[in-house]
C-alpha cells in the first residue's frame, strides 16, 4: 500500500525529472520520453522511475542507456528540488 506522502514526493520527483528533460541534457535523447510514475521506497532513500518512450525500438534503447547515464544528475537535481524530513 502506497501512503499519500509516498505518493506526493513520487509525484515531485516526477516533476523534476521531466522538467530537466524539457529543459534539455547536453545528450539528445531520441524519440519522445515521458516520465510515467516513480516509486519511492519506505524511508525515501530509493526511487524507481518508470519512463516510456515513443519511437523505434534503436530510439527506446538508446532513450534508456542515455537516462542511465544523466541518472547521478537527475539525482542531485532532485536533492536540490526536494528536502525531505523523516520524523
Amino acid at each position: 500500500m502506497m501512503t499519500m506522502r509516498k505518493k506526493r514526493v513520487g509525484e515531485e520527483i516526477r516533476k523534476v525529472i521531466s522538467e530537466r528533460l524539457v529543459r534539455g541534457l547536453k545528450d539528445p535523447v531520441p524519440g519522445f520520453v515521458t516520465i510515467q510514475e516513480v516509486e519511492v521506497n519506505r524511508d525515501f532513500s530509493h526511487a524507481k522511475v518508470f519512463f516510456s518512450v515513443f519511437g523505434s525500438e534503436e530510439d527506446k534503447m538508446e532513450a534508456g542507456e542515455i537516462l542511465n547515464e544523466y541518472a547521478k544528475y537527475f539525482r542531485s537535481e532532485v536533492n536540490k528540488a526536494i528536502r525531505l524530513r523523516n520524523s
